[in-house]
């Protein structure tokens, strides 16, 4: 969502008639007017505003990357998103700055859930809470509303691959940062690889497929992209954007280089696996150690898809060389911040869509499904 503010007090909404985006004033006492607009986009201003209200609540980073809705959904959520956000856009200041005490106004339909997390008897729900509140409950009750809505098949995300990592692993990383849900198709048969081919599904006859927004994305860069500029992972301007590119090139780089070596000759293992550790010491890792430590993120001040390839890669390294990061202690901070997101420890944890290091299954199973690649 992105919402654009003016100057409001009481308030009243408008769905455009192209579902475009639904626009809200507020007439004030003084008689004075405020408006805005909430937007299917991704809004990282509001996200770091929220943030810096409630650094320890993680509905920023929600705002920022989840929430992402179609012309539907915002019609059918008209009310609730002049709601949950009009009370607040009062209270902007000209830095666009939110105040804890800012009185959101809650509508009819998020009363009772309200007064149901708060212990109060339904006919006591609230009328407005202040934001700092508000931010405890919202999202639950903003997901709780959304999930009244049907979601339509081109809402769903189906990722088509091996059960393993690959180049697959990297798309995995960034959905589950953007807190996306994504079912996945494994393909465990030839017969599955032939009947993409005769559907048309595989533009270059190649996985990964990715099935989004109406869309059969191939291609790994181009998927990474897409789903990057989607969610909000790609930088602000395009100068952020090609220092977010040169980064995550030169980390496909290197964990290309790591998702090959499973499949090299049990001769030639031991000089693949010592050629990757030597590039990763002396042309890769120095790199990140210089950028990792100029902030909190590789690129500008927020979360990019740089940031989570560069955990994923110095995550794969350890599994082969476990001291390989002694020498750089930027990256070993960088990298527990980056895990310490909760996202990122859900997504890190037993029984999430994250695959495990390539076994001979895997590997067994990727050859006989590809099979005209390794005869």
């Amino acid at each position: 969502m992105k919402v654009l503010a003016g100057e409001e007090r009481r308030c009243g909404a408008h769905v455009d008639p192209r579902g475009a985006h639904v626009r809200f004033t507020e007439r004030g006492a003084s008689g004075g007017t405020r408006c805005g607009a909430v937007r299917e986009e991704g809004d990282t201003r509001l996200a770091s505003q929220i943030s810096r209200i409630n650094p320890s609540d993680q509905w920023g980073d929600r705002c920022r990357s989840q929430i992402a809705l179609t012309s539907t959904q915002l019609c059918a959520c008209a009310s609730v998103l002049n709601t949950a956000l009009l009370g607040s856009v009062s209270e902007w200041g000209k830095e666009g700055v939110l105040s804890p005490s800012a009185p959101v106004l809650l509508a009819p339909e998020l009363r009772p859930l309200v007064a149901q997390q708060r212990g109060s008897e339904p006919n006591k729900s609230p009328l407005f809470l202040p934001f700092s509140c508000c931010s405890e409950h919202f999202h639950k009750l903003f997901n709780s509303v959304l999930g009244l809505l049907p979601v339509k098949m081109s809402d769903k995300v189906v990722l088509t691959y091996f059960n393993g990592r690959g180049k697959m692993e990297s798309v995995r990383w960034l959905l589950s940062a953007a807190g996306v849900q994504f079912e996945e198709v494994f393909l465990t048969k030839k017969e599955q690889y032939d009947k993409l081919l005769n559907d048309g599904a595989l533009m270059f006859q190649q996985v990964p497929l990715v099935e989004m927004d109406g869309l059969k994305l191939v291609q790994s860069k181009a998927i990474l992209n897409y789903v990057a500029a989607k969610y909000n992972l790609y930088g602000k301007d395009v100068k952020e954007r090609v220092m977010i590119d040169m980064y995550s090139e030169g980390l496909m780089d290197l964990m290309e280089m790591m998702m090959a070596a499973p499949f090299t000759t049990a001769e030639n293992k031991p000089s693949t696996y010592s050629n990757i550790e030597r590039k990763a010491r002396e042309r890769f890792l120095p790199v990140f150690e210089k950028a990792a430590a100029r902030g909190d993120y590789l690129v500008g001040e927020q979360l990019s898809r740089a940031d989570l390839h560069l955990t994923e890669a110095s995550l794969m390294l350890q599994e082969l060389f476990p001291s390989i990061l002694d020498s750089f202690p930027k990256i070993q901070a960088f990298q527990a911040r980056i895990k310490a997101l909760p996202r990122i420890q859900q997504f890190l944890q037993p029984g999430s869509a994250r695959k495990p290091a390539p076994d001979d299954h895997y590997i067994k199973t990727v050859k006989e499904v590809l099979i005209h690649l390794f005869s």
